[in-house]
């Protein structure tokens, strides 16, 4: 399984790291957070996916798939994905895990 971030780099109390863009700068609404076990990107406020030690993946339905373009960009860069075929393959052979959420 292949993940953008290695969670053991970012494991020191809660942080907040902006995502960047395709030019370097920092992204607006797009952030990964770092606390105790593990890592999570959120988008617009909502969490997308999480990566607990151990590598675990856990995508946060709906968000994940498709919800907007941009979600799915930082999304990609935050798995280190090239595409959302990948991610729904690993959904489906059992390598991620889904978490789903009813939304209000």
């Amino acid at each position: 399984m292949r993940t953008g971030f290695s969670i053991n780099r970012f494991l020191d109390g809660h942080r907040m790291y902006p995502m960047k863009t395709a030019i370097g700068n920092n992204a607006r609404d797009q952030w990964i957070h770092s606390a105790n076990d593990k890592v999570w990107f959120t988008s617009y406020g909502k969490t997308v996916a999480e990566i607990t030690t151990g590598n675990k993946v856990i995508l946060h339905a709906p968000y994940w798939d498709m919800y907007s373009q941009t979600t799915n960009r930082y999304l990609l860069q935050f798995l280190g994905l090239a595409s959302i075929s990948e991610v729904r393959e690993n959904v489906e052979n059992g390598e991620y895990f889904q978490y789903i959420r009813r939304v209000d």
